[in-house]
């Protein structure tokens, strides 16, 4: 046990990841790469029931944690349950005694490997990790991580680009209805305004008509007091002024009465209209000034929206070119073959692939 416990409490003691990687590139050849994305699905459980998360995301959701590299009794009962792993308490507990090979009454993801997969700590331990140039794994970790890193820009601007476009979408819809309320006031005010302009006619008509009137009359008693007037006109014209005068001063007014009566009804009506016009025509400006308002709103949205894909765009453009040069990086460190450690590789690889997932 001497020659590899002090290196397996090593191995122990890096985080949760960390021996997830290792273990694959360990045993990539002895059937690892079979079943990789196992060990992917056990680290991500590990890592989610350290940090009492149902799953560990990658998206919008994605939180950053500090992982350990074991899990305590009672997370290590929660977890062999989560496997499937079902056993009654004595069980477990003699189970997870034979899993705690540094016995710390703690569970590491390589101690729960080793039982899963059949392996002795011995082997763990001298599994080879590749010898690949440390300046060129670098290399090819700052390419992903930089791959990674715009991969969350392009989804941020994404969907940055999305709720710019939701924005601006709603504001020409607001902006839309905002404009046919206007000219539906418009026309309202317009016809409004007709109204008025019918009953001024009427009103007009009423006037000439009582004007018409009483000038006639006046006319025809201005020529009989001419000839009253006139010493020259003869006793029987002078004598038929007279009575015609009398006449006219004394007959039924009616017409010109109910002629003011049409006057005085066609200004009340002309009245009303005009008050209902101006209500109109003021609730008319008030539409437009908010339609016109509305429209600004409109038209800026739609600039902000055009903004945000442009960004959006260059950032996916920028994520694809990083995806690229990583995808690049990765694959001449694995035509390297054995002297590459495969496991981190294909752990990179996958990284990359679920943030993929979530760029728009």
């Amino acid at each position: 046990m001497a020659e590899w416990k002090d290196r397996f409490q090593e191995l122990t003691s890096l985080n949760h990841l960390e021996q997830a990687q290792w273990w694959l590139n360990g045993f990539w050849e002895e059937g690892g790469k079979e079943y990789a994305e196992e060990v992917w699905g056990y680290c991500h459980k590990f890592m989610a029931m350290e940090q009492g998360v149902d799953q560990i995301r990658y998206g919008k959701k994605m939180v950053e944690f500090e992982y350990g590299s074991d899990l305590d009794e009672m997370k290590s009962h929660h977890i062999l349950e989560a496997m499937g792993e079902t056993m009654t308490v004595m069980e477990l507990r003699k189970h997870l005694k034979a899993l705690d090979l540094d016995n710390n009454k703690k569970m590491a993801i390589t101690e729960y490997l080793l039982d899963k997969y059949q392996k002795t700590p011995q082997q763990v331990v001298s599994a080879p990790q590749g010898d690949v140039d440390p300046v060129e794994l670098a290399a090819a970790v700052a390419a992903c991580d930089g791959a990674v890193t715009a991969l969350s820009t392009a989804s941020d601007e994404a969907e940055a680009a999305s709720k710019a476009l939701a924005t601006s979408t709603e504001a020409a819809k607001i902006a839309a209805a905002a404009k046919s309320e206007a000219d539906e006031k418009l026309a309202s005010a317009q016809t409004a305004e007709a109204d008025v302009k019918a009953a001024e006619a009427e009103l007009q008509a009423a006037v000439d008509e009582i004007t018409l009137l009483e000038k006639t009359k006046a006319d025809k008693i201005a020529k009989c007091q001419s000839i009253l007037d006139d010493d020259s006109a003869g006793g029987v014209k002078r004598g038929r002024a007279v009575q015609e005068k009398a006449a006219l001063e004394s007959e039924d007014e009616l017409p010109l009465r109910k002629a003011k009566i049409t006057q005085t009804a066609a200004l009340k009506r002309v009245s009303k209209l005009r008050k209902k016009a101006e209500e109109a025509t003021a609730a008319a400006d008030g539409a437009k000034k908010e339609a016109d308002a509305a429209k600004v709103a409109a038209d800026e949205a739609e600039a902000a929206a055009a903004a945000a894909k442009t960004a959006a765009d260059a950032a996916k453009e920028a994520a694809d070119k990083a995806l690229a040069e990583a995808q690049a990086a990765l694959d001449a460190l694995k035509a390297k073959g054995g002297g590459s450690p495969q496991g981190k590789l294909w752990w990179m690889e996958r990284t990359l692939e679920e943030k993929k997932k979530f760029m728009k």
